[in-house]
């Protein structure tokens, strides 16, 4: 009973920290008009800016997957969290767009050890049979730091202004190293030998196996697709609001909550539908790849709809389901990971991350770059939902997924 409330604590510290790595990731694109206008920035310029992030998020994603591997979740996720809350304060005190660059990749080199650090922590600390619930309820701080970030950001913006934006943040961060350091303090792992996974320079990560392995390059591609439709959401969401619709920066906190209220309720659908599918059948192919495929093409359908309407209310809709049927497959995909390459769940968390990243990279830059060209963001949209359904129609043939 003791490790039962322990495993919830353990969740609930993984949401909270979720909600601030993410609060941390959009916090710019909700001040993207005085950021603009402080920095003398154009749309195109702000888009590279912007793409800093992921950059780094890039360059750290694979290596952090084998520190936590070998290193453990605890140690390495305290040691970012604390990292990245110093560079989120140094922020606040940027005067110049090459500076804020900068601190933009680092922000990504540190925040890129989150997700494995998630995944191995959920994979050690968790039983299986609720691995992909469990993961659905910690990956919910992604669309809730939305649901709370856009008000929260916005009002922050209005009444301090986004330097102190930033100053706020990094204390949120700071309060969560000290409680998950403690929390950890002495404690046995009951699916472990010891306190946390030893380090062992001897234990080789097995490469090959990750690499020769057709499902896992598929989740690679999916995911690549998943963080462009991602980033395409935290970055433009309130920029497309704002531009194309006239919506005021308050206005904007509020209309954002509900694209990323749905998607929180769809990554739950998600992670308990790929549960009790799994629990029914056995077989990865329908319980996780299934529901990747069905997320893929509601996405893609919902991107193209977008492009067909120029009314509020019906492209907050649309835009709305989009980011849903992404979500929808988020803990699936994380799942299958843990179930194929349960022994370096980390690392290969890490190089799909890393993949993500790309994804986010491109969506970031290249959206900038479409806006100011053409003025709209039909060419966006129309790409996003090109590039979702090439993704559904290449899993759709894939072969089964087989565990090693």
């Amino acid at each position: 009973m003791r490790h039962a409330r322990f495993q919830i604590f353990i969740v609930a510290l993984v949401f909270y920290i979720t909600i601030v790595n993410y609060l941390n990731r959009i916090a710019l694109s909700y001040a993207i008009l005085p950021v603009e206008g402080d920095l003398h920035l154009t749309d195109a310029q702000f888009g590279f800016i912007a793409s800093g992030f992921t950059i780094g998020y890039f360059l750290m994603t694979l290596p952090s997957g084998v520190l936590v591997d070998k290193f453990g979740s605890v140690r390495i996720w305290t040691l970012a969290a604390a990292v990245w809350s110093l560079i989120v304060l140094s922020i606040s005190f940027v005067t110049h767009s090459y500076l804020l660059f900068a601190l933009l990749i680092l922000l990504g080199i540190a925040e890129g050890s989150h997700f494995p650090a998630l995944l191995k922590t959920i994979g050690d600390w968790l039983e299986p049979q609720w691995r992909s619930r469990a993961l659905a309820l910690s990956l919910l701080g992604v669309p809730m730091a939305s649901v709370i970030g856009g008000p929260l950001l916005t009002s922050l913006i209005a009444t301090f202004g986004w330097r102190a934006m930033f100053v706020i943040l990094s204390i949120l961060s700071f309060i969560w190293v000290i409680i998950w350091r403690l929390s950890f303090a002495g404690k046995h792992n009951p699916h472990l030998s010891s306190v946390e996974t030893p380090f062992d320079p001897k234990e080789k990560i097995h490469w090959r196996p990750l690499f020769a392995s057709s499902p896992f390059r598929l989740s690679c591609l999916i995911y690549f697709t998943f963080g462009y439709l991602l980033f395409f959401g935290l970055v433009w969401v309130p920029g497309y609001l704002q531009k194309m619709h006239g919506v005021s920066l308050q206005e904007t906190g509020y209309l954002v909550i509900f694209p990323w209220i749905l998607s929180g309720i769809s990554l739950l659908a998600g992670g308990w539908i790929s549960d009790s599918l799994y629990k029914k059948t056995r077989s990865l192919r329908i319980s996780r790849l299934y529901p990747m495929i069905g997320g893929l093409l509601g996405s893609s359908l919902c991107f193209y709809c977008l492009t067909l309407t120029t009314s509020l209310v019906p492209a907050l809709l649309f835009l709305s389901l989009a980011l849903a049927s992404a979500f929808f497959f988020n803990a699936p995909i994380y799942a299958l990971n843990v179930d194929l390459f349960p022994k370096n769940a980390a690392t290969a968390q890490g190089i799909i991350t890393c993949c993500s990243s790309i994804g986010g990279t491109i969506s970031s830059a290249l959206t900038g770059r479409l806006v100011e060209s053409s003025g709209d963001f039909q060419s966006a949209m129309l790409l996003a939902s090109g590039l979702a359904l090439i993704t559904a129609l290449t899993a759709l043939f894939s072969p089964k997924p087989k565990p090693l």
